[in-house]
């Protein structure tokens, strides 16, 4: 099922889903300094808890991928609800978009644009969907991107040691959660 969460194992990091358009990985191109949203769907928002945009020049990623976040939602995400939503929310249970902005000084060409989510409530899982995009502009050099924090990955793969049990009903405050 690939809209569930990334295996414990690590089987199927870094994303669960994707939408990879061509082989170069090019898809819609976002212009650095202006916003963009990333747009969720489903009903089952576990109570919420907390999320990460972040962005890696791998496309597609790899396991390996160097990831840096470029906004962090501590709580609420993708909705503050308590439990799961109904059906019904309208066309296609589009939930709120999440609205992030590339910094100013990213580098241009392809790229992989992540949302990443541990849930509040139920089984301890680290989900993430993965968009192929274009950044717009000419720039090379990755002063900015190496600035940003990296991903916060929790429950997934035997080498990755961090886990949120005992965190049920909580929202993950990130160690390094960015600027934004």
């Amino acid at each position: 099922d690939n809209m569930g969460p990334v295996q414990p194992s690590g089987a199927n990091f870094p994303c669960t889903v994707d939408n990879f358009s061509n082989k170069s990985g090019e898809g819609p191109t976002i212009t650095p300094g202006r916003s963009s949203k990333f747009q969720l769907l489903g009903t089952a928002v576990h109570s919420g808890g907390s999320c990460q945009i972040s962005i890696t020049y791998d496309s597609p990623p790899t396991k390996n991928s160097n990831w840096r976040v470029i906004k962090s939602f501590e709580g609420g995400c993708p909705v503050k609800h308590d439990g799961n939503l109904s059906e019904g929310l309208g066309v296609d249970n589009k939930l709120p978009p999440l609205v992030y902005t590339v910094p100013k000084g990213m580098p241009g060409g392809a790229a992989t644009i992540a949302w990443t989510w541990v849930n509040s409530t139920g089984n301890r899982e680290f989900y993430m969907r993965c968009q192929a995009v274009k950044i717009g502009g000419s720039r090379k050099n990755k002063k900015v991107f190496n600035k940003l924090p990296p991903l916060f990955v929790a429950n997934v793969g035997s080498e990755n040691k961090c886990t949120t049990m005992g965190a049920e009903g909580k929202n993950i405050i990130f160690p390094k959660p960015g600027k934004n």
